[in-house]
């Protein structure tokens, strides 16, 4: 019969409320794999409703951007992807979890920049147009970001390429940052560069970014054809 660490016993007398919120917590800490991994297996043992448990466990904090982040959000932001094996497939967790603002694990993923959890959620059913409370999917995030082969990713799982958001569309939020690499991405995979937001294109928020690599992209002479609503003043050198 294996023998749980000390570190494990220590707390084998807490409630299973108080175990999963451990748990929740040392999900965002980088360097905590193997005891995470023991006490996720000791919680187990300890049998119950432990998945729905651990569902409706969240971060509370002040921090907007960590508020209501659950342990598969912050398992996934932090590419730890033994946690995230745990919670998807031990514990059968909802790989579209949401949290207090709509975002799912793989939004995380993306904003934590881990090319490998991301992978690995839509390999495991992640809706990959999931969009938030505010209309941002996956897709505006990695654009914005400039997570070129997370765009790549995506699309090849077939992201739709331009939903809109009060910001505009993927292709709009690449130009807002400057995002040439992922702008170039959209372009090959079709995204509409005249797309009307807000009365604006893309193009407008290239020149408004004062990003010259985007607007390039934007004026390429098969664009050059297309009739836009709008005029720009800009030269490009």
């Amino acid at each position: 019969m294996k023998t749980h660490s000390p570190h494990i016993q220590q707390y084998a007398s807490l409630p299973i409320s108080i175990l999963v919120r451990i748990l929740v917590i040392i999900a965002a800490r980088p360097h905590v794999i193997p005891f995470a991994a023991e006490l996720a297996g000791f919680l187990d043992k300890r049998g119950g409703r432990l998945r729905e448990t651990v569902e409706t466990v969240t971060m509370d904090t002040d921090n907007e951007e960590m508020k209501g982040l659950g342990a598969l959000h912050l398992a996934a932001g932090n590419g730890k992807l033994e946690m995230c094996r745990h919670l998807v497939e031990g514990l059968l967790m909802d790989v579209d979890i949401v949290d207090s603002s709509g975002r799912t694990p793989l939004v995380n993923a993306i904003h934590g920049k881990s090319v490998d959890a991301v992978k690995y959620l839509l390999e495991h059913g992640a809706n990959q147009d999931k969009v938030d409370r505010y209309g941002f999917s996956p897709l505006h995030v990695a654009a914005g970001l400039g997570c070129c082969e997370i765009v790549e990713l995506l699309l090849a799982r077939g992201a739709y390429t331009d939903p809109v958001t009060c910001c505009g569309t993927p292709l709009h939020i690449a130009a807002t940052e400057g995002q040439d690499c992922t702008m170039k991405i959209l372009l090959n995979h079709n995204a509409d560069y005249n797309k009307m937001v807000n009365g604006m294109t893309p193009l407008y928020f290239a020149v408004n970014a004062a990003s010259v690599k985007c607007v390039r992209l934007l004026v390429q002479p098969s664009i050059l054809s297309a009739t836009y609503t709008m005029t720009v003043n800009w030269t490009v050198q």
